[in-house]
């Protein structure tokens, strides 16, 4: 029976970790800017592209199951909920209620008792486990946030304040020197503040300048130490051109040397920014070197559209390790989404694994989003797992939570064997109703007593009969 639970959990990971991903990207990116959306309701159904190690014909079976199956994504304050569909009849449920230390979660396999566990079951933390050497990856790629969405304008907002707050340590004068890309600075102010300024706490100034949260948070964790000097350039209408920082500085004693050059450009009709961090270690070989471009371009005759090429060389304990993110969206007036986005980690021409997401929606006049996102996973130039989601999203959920119940603790976040067992059989008997012609994925390498503990997993009352 072991085997046959491995090939019914297998089965639900499929559909489970697309969704999942999906979900979490919409909640935490495209809904977290708008703050009256943020709780969702998405229906998922799809098909599968590729999938390691299976041949043409495993797959082909495999999407003549999948066609019967859909996912019932949900997020409303503190409550998720996730739903496997049989032909649309609910099999499978899980209802989480996270609330500050605690968090409790329902199983429709288990419907008598609550579980406590400390892990979260709907966050996307685990997409980037496999990138190896980026044990310290910033929450920028682990806990996106709509602040951080921000800090393209709020860093730089921040940085023509400097004078004002430094306004002995500045030195500004009258000049016409045009900067490549970006157009002709009139003004430059240069701050420098000295070590022992700095060892006084003169940096500590910043945090309290800023309503982003997350730039607050990283100015208030970040150590400064040594001298620091900033370099503004600003045009003849008060608009920051370029920014320059070239200190030390660090958090948790890794201690940094720290070399910024930011250029930008605001006008009506784009905005764009290009980042160089060079941020070499003060001592042993520790080094990232940070390069990004970001280009909007807003409404008007043509599509609106976001642009954003990252790349990230980094050497961590003399083990170097690459990063390279690519994005581009277009969105049309008539309200559709359409684009690419990639995550490539590896360095040198092989092993490198590449992240593919690519939505196509609409947005309808219900505030419903409505398409497809195709999700993939390359490795060089194999595909290891590709996959067309069909999605409907739409703003707001109701998410009913069984309270009253006793509780337990779920050690480790893992299902007991018990609970393994019953969410095994519910699921084959809902499965067993479909055509047998569709169940080729799970039949087809299954033995003869396999099969018989399937049937009567399916229908127990139906033990002596003949096998299906």
């Amino acid at each position: 029976m072991k085997g046959t639970r491995r090939m019914m959990a297998t089965l639900l990971i499929l559909m489970m970790i697309p969704g999942l991903c999906f979900a979490s990207g919409v909640r935490e990116i495209l809904f977290a800017l708008a703050e009256d959306a943020k709780d969702y309701t998405a229906e998922l159904n799809g098909q599968m592209n590729a999938c390691l190690p299976y041949g043409e014909e495993r797959l082909e079976n495999l999407n003549r199951l999948l066609k019967h199956l859909s996912l019932r994504l949900a997020h409303a304050g503190p409550m998720n909920c996730v739903a496997l569909l049989t032909e649309g009849e609910e099999t499978l449920k899980v209802i989480e209620r996270a609330e500050a230390e605690n968090r409790q979660v329902w199983f429709s396999f288990d419907p008598e008792r609550l579980w406590q566990s400390e892990n979260d079951f709907f966050t996307a933390d685990g997409l980037f486990d496999g990138l190896r050497g980026w044990e310290r990856t910033p929450e920028i790629l682990t806990g996106l946030r709509a602040e951080w969405l921000r800090l393209n304008e709020d860093i730089p907002a921040l940085g023509k304040t400097l004078p004002a707050i430094y306004a002995e340590q500045t030195k500004s004068q009258t000049i016409r020197t045009k900067i490549r890309d970006v157009g002709t600075a009139t003004q430059k102010s240069v701050i420098t503040l000295t070590r022992a300024q700095v060892e006084e706490g003169a940096m500590q100034k910043l945090t309290g300048q800023t309503q982003n949260p997350v730039l607050a948070g990283l100015l208030a964790e970040t150590e400064f130490s040594g001298r620091q000097q900033f370099t503004l350039y600003l045009d003849e209408g008060g608009e920051l051109l370029r920014m320059l920082w070239n200190g030390q500085a660090g958090r948790a004693g890794d201690d940094r040397k720290i070399s910024l050059d930011w250029k930008r450009i605001r006008t009506g009709e784009r905005a764009w920014d290009s980042v160089t961090l060079k941020m070499p270690a003060t001592v042993g070989t520790n080094r990232d070197v940070i390069t990004l471009e970001m280009e909007e371009l807003p409404e008007g005759e043509q599509p609106s559209s976001l642009r954003m090429e990252l790349d990230w060389q980094r050497t961590l304990d003399r083990v170097k390790s690459a990063l390279e993110a690519r994005i581009q969206l277009s969105a049309g007036a008539e309200g559709n989404l359409t684009g690419e986005a990639e995550l490539i980690t590896g360095t040198g021409r092989t092993n490198r694994r590449r992240l593919l997401i690519a939505p196509d929606f609409t947005r309808e006049a219900d505030e419903t989003w409505q398409g497809t996102l195709r999700c993939a996973v390359m490795l060089d130039d194999a595909a290891e797992y590709d996959m067309t989601l069909n999605a409907a999203l739409r703003p707001g959920a109701e998410i009913p939570f069984p309270d009253g119940l006793p509780a337990e603790t779920l050690a480790g976040g893992q299902l007991t064997e018990d609970m393994a067992q019953s969410m095994a059989a519910r699921l084959t008997q809902q499965l067993m109703r479909l055509p047998m012609e569709d169940l080729g994925f799970i039949l087809d390498e299954l033995d003869a007593d396999s099969l018989e503990r399937i049937r009567l997993a399916a229908d127990p009352s139906a033990e002596g009969g003949t096998e299906p």
